[in-house]
């Protein structure tokens, strides 16, 4: 049936997520053409450090429970969103895994040559 508002009435996509109000809340002050660009790109930042205190906070319970796998598992996550050399937000699940596969791997065992 899907999820429903207060009233009852089924939430839709928009209405989910308040697309309405989220895309008014790009007004800007002037009519500089790269206006409307500084301002998504900055509301996106704190939506992601948003983000980054939510998992973080999590963690901050999760470690007070003694939760250590739930901590792991946030503190895996705020690795996922981080900021390159030049303050750009990168996400790469991909790289935090490998990076994570790479600390958990066996070191390569020594051989010594044959004599």
């Amino acid at each position: 049936m899907g999820y429903q508002d207060a009233s009852g009435r089924r939430l839709s996509y928009g209405s989910y997520l308040h697309l309405s109000e989220l895309l008014a809340a790009q007004d800007g002050l002037t009519k500089a053409h790269d206006e409307l660009l500084f301002i998504v790109v900055h509301q996106v930042y704190e939506l992601w450090f948003k983000v980054l205190i939510h998992e973080l906070e999590a963690a901050r319970v999760a470690i007070e429970t003694e939760n250590l796998r739930a901590a792991r598992h946030y503190l895996n996550r705020v690795k996922v969103i981080e900021a390159d050399d030049k303050g750009r937000v990168r996400l790469s699940m991909k790289a935090a895994a490998e990076e994570d596969a790479a600390k958990h791997a066996a070191p390569a065992a020594e051989t010594t040559p044959a004599t």
